[in-house]
């Protein structure tokens, strides 16, 4: 009885093993077919991703430099061949932007400022095609190519070497840095003389929001930030808010008394000195006051929000002087 409950169950798992081994003889061949179709939709060669065409050719991808800020590469010399060894590659590119670079430096200081301008750009393009805005180089480039275009009037790409300035920085600092405090204070004076308010005030938003976090409310660099934004806030027409920070700044420079010409600043913000009560007294005048005069009067310039306030111009200059003071008097301590 035993021996025939043994027989059977064998014949049972012979019989399970021959179905199994029947399923996999007939789904393998499928199952391999798909895996083999799978491989080769996968091993097909794909099309090269737009804006990355050359990128074995040309070291990061940065493809033609007539697509790069920063102008033509031509000045000085043939182009040179970007194949080959990488380290060789960037040491022929950082010789020639070094050369550029020194003849820019020659021309400036010659007071040749377009020129410098030309090829200031011409060594950040080079750069750049290698090393893109992580180059310390490029960030220092950017800078001085801003200042040359300040100095030309040419404020539209003053700003666009500052908003570059900037995209260096992020690279090399990280978002935020307070290392970015000069080229947004740069860069919010390009916006102020093209009359640009909105992104005036958000460039001296970030400016007075990285100098409130690194050196406190109170601090001199901190409520001149906060003045410059006031100032284009006011400019901008939003005269709710301009009053209410100046205000508030005014309040933080009362309580040192090195910040005096700030509260003063702050002040006239708020309350303005009276031109405008000055045009009716002119006019009465005019009828005993010789001609020569006039020109005086017209050979100030207007600005954007109205007539000129000599009296808040020179308050600002004397701010600026206090503040440049104060800030060389802190440089100066560590040395004692």
């Amino acid at each position: 009885m035993q021996r025939a409950n043994v027989t059977v169950g064998r014949s049972a798992l012979l019989q399970a093993a021959s179905l199994l081994t029947l399923v996999s003889l007939s789904v393998a061949p499928a199952l391999a077919q798909s895996i083999g179709e799978y491989g080769g939709v996968l091993g097909m060669p794909k099309p090269m991703p737009t804006g990355h065409a050359g990128a074995l050719q040309n070291l990061y991808g940065a493809g033609s430099l007539g697509n790069v800020t920063g102008g033509s590469v031509g000045a000085g010399g043939s182009n040179l061949p970007f194949v080959g060894d990488s380290r060789v590659i960037a040491k022929n590119v950082a010789d020639k932007a070094n050369a550029i670079f020194n003849e820019a430096q020659k021309n400036e200081k010659a007071g040749k400022i377009a020129e410098a301008e030309r090829l200031y750009r011409s060594s950040a393009a080079w750069r750049e095609r290698v090393w893109g805005t992580k180059d310390p180089a490029v960030f220092v480039i950017y800078g001085k190519i801003g200042q040359l275009c300040v100095k030309q009037n040419k404020m539209p790409d003053a700003e666009a070497a500052y908003r570059r300035q900037i995209a260096c920085a992020v690279r090399l600092y990280g978002a935020g840095a307070y290392e970015m405090c000069p080229i947004l204070s740069d860069l919010g004076e390009a916006c102020m003389a093209q009359g640009k308010y909105p992104d005036a005030v958000t460039t001296y938003r970030q400016l007075h929001q990285l100098k409130k976090r690194k050196l406190g409310d109170g601090n001199s660099e901190t409520l001149g930030a906060m003045l410059k934004l006031a100032g284009a806030l006011k400019q901008g027409g939003n005269m709710k808010e301009a009053e209410a920070l100046a205000k508030e700044g005014a309040t933080l420079a009362q309580a040192s008394p090195e910040n005096a010409l700030l509260v003063q600043a702050f002040n006239e913000v708020i309350n303005p000195p009276a031109a405008a009560t000055n045009a009716p007294a002119a006019e009465t005048s005019t009828a005993t006051t010789p001609p020569a005069q006039a020109p005086n009067a017209a050979a100030q310039p207007t600005a954007a929000g109205g007539p000129p306030a000599p009296d808040a111009q020179k308050t600002k200059e004397k701010t600026d002087k206090s503040l440049e003071a104060q800030k060389d008097k802190q440089e100066t301590k560590p040395a004692k």
